[in-house]
């Protein structure tokens, strides 16, 4: 169900980028004109776990991103989703770094590693706070992870490092309302173990 809904996003996402090439400046950010994709984006934003995007170069992998993003600065405010955007490539994401929902920016491994570790700190003192307050979930604002070509940083000499961090915070990133959104073009067990 989940994955025909991406499928189906994504056609949207490429006629959009298709009508609006000519007059879209590098770099530029732009809403599209269209919303006919926003609510079942948002429904992945509102309700998925984590989500794994892999497939080739020019699968739709981007399309995906763009529209999750799109979406959720079309409908949150910084106060209700942050960004937390880590882009090995220094190219997927970079359009969206000096927005204000965006907390980090990040592209080298070393500096991804320690920021994953800093996230872990944070996912703990909000579980802290839920046990003082008796909650079961974070109300508080929702924090998206966003890692573009994920395998490049699993292959990097912290790869080993930073699975380890990151596997935490997919364990229990939930309930503390953090969800991390990944994308690769090598989705296989090679890359990607069961505990991811």
């Amino acid at each position: 169900m989940l994955f025909n809904t991406i499928k189906k996003m994504a056609a949207y996402c490429k006629e959009y980028n298709a009508q609006t090439a000519p007059v879209v400046k590098p770099r530029q950010y732009l809403l599209p004109p269209s919303a006919a994709y926003i609510p079942k984006y948002r429904e992945i934003l509102e309700n998925a776990t984590h989500l794994l995007i892999g497939g080739t170069t020019g699968s739709g992998k981007s399309v995906i991103l763009n529209g999750l993003l799109h979406t959720a600065l079309a409908l949150y405010g910084p106060g209700d989703m942050s960004f937390i955007l880590i882009d090995p490539k220094i190219v997927e994401l970079s359009a969206y770094k000096r927005l204000p929902h965006t907390l980090r920016y990040e592209t080298d491994p070393a500096e991804v590693l320690t920021l994953l570790r800093q996230v872990y700190g944070f996912m703990m003192d909000r579980y802290e706070q839920m046990d003082r307050t008796g909650e079961r979930k974070y109300n508080g604002t929702k924090l998206v992870i966003v890692i573009d070509e994920l395998a490049d940083l699993l292959l990097s000499s912290y790869g080993k490092a930073i699975k380890a961090e990151l596997v935490k915070l997919l364990q229990k990133g939930r309930a503390a309302n953090i969800m991390i959104i990944m994308a690769t073009q090598s989705p296989s067990r090679k890359i990607l173990s069961a505990d991811i």
